[in-house]
């Protein structure tokens, strides 16, 4: 999930030593939040100590070399330790499970899951943050819902985590149950489609974002992000995520590569 949140093959200098230091923090909290020989108590155990590492404590055996580069990087270009601190503290409240009961707790989660990478690469890229911020978390939080609603089916039957409003099942008079089914019809298709018609008000409060950054490296990377992002939400509209996988071909991978290189020249 992290490597799709921030993918790699869309950071652009200066970012990309940026990216690699907070993802490889971040790839070895989904290691842990993944294996299937730790309960859930050693999860949230393991997660614990790594997001105290990100602050200067103890890191968890063999997670020494991660914890280290993420540190000399935020230390060397002053950023704050806490937008680490608050993605890992994400992962330790899904560790055992997790229903989301309305909208805005989607949201609140959002703030620690997703939002905090905008903000560590706007410290990174030594962006004026007040001018940029509420659009890069508006992107990274719809980017998230996205895949929430992409793998609604497996998070749910499989790890017990509902990140759809559980109070909008309530209204369509259906239950989160109806998520394992082989196709999203009726009432279920009706939720779906309502969580992704609220993520297009946040889609919408990031389209400016391009033209509201300085730095080139980081205004390509925004853009490249966006346009997956919306084609990833046009798929998803398109496409029944219960069903099977929905991904963006490759064509339109291609397009928002051009889109983005043209608009980091534009500016």
């Amino acid at each position: 999930m992290d490597d799709q949140l921030l993918p790699r093959d869309a950071l652009h200098p200066p970012l990309t030593e940026a990216g690699e230091a907070l993802l490889g923090v971040l790839h070895q909290a989904q290691s842990i939040d993944r294996d299937p020989d730790l309960d859930t108590a050693d999860k949230e155990s393991r997660l614990r100590s790594l997001e105290e590492a990100s602050n200067g404590g103890t890191p968890p055996d063999g997670l020494e070399k991660p914890v280290a580069a993420l540190r000399d990087y935020t230390a060397a270009n002053g950023i704050a330790a806490h937008h680490v601190r608050h993605l890992l503290q994400a992962r330790i409240k899904v560790a055992g499970g997790f229903h989301c009961r309305s909208w805005s707790d989607l949201l609140v989660f959002c703030s620690f899951a997703a939002a905090p990478i905008g903000r560590f690469l706007l410290e990174a890229a030594g962006e004026d943050t007040p001018v940029a911020r509420p659009a890069l978390e508006a992107l990274f939080t719809a980017r998230l819902i996205l895949f929430f609603v992409r793998d609604c089916k497996r998070d749910y039957g499989e790890r017990d985590r509902l990140f759809l409003p559980e109070d909008w099942f309530k209204e369509a008079s259906i239950s989160p149950d109806r998520l394992t089914s082989s196709a999203a019809v009726g009432q279920t298709r009706a939720v779906l489609d309502r969580v992704l018609d609220a993520t297009d008000h946040l889609l919408r409060e990031a389209v400016p974002l391009p033209t509201l950054i300085e730095d080139r490296g980081l205004r390509q990377t925004a853009a490249e992000i966006l346009y997956r992002t919306q084609m990833l939400s046009m798929a998803l509209k398109r496409r029944d995520p219960l069903a099977g996988a929905v991904e963006p071909g490759w064509w339109e991978k291609t397009i928002w590569r051009l889109k983005s290189y043209l608009i980091g020249l534009l500016k």
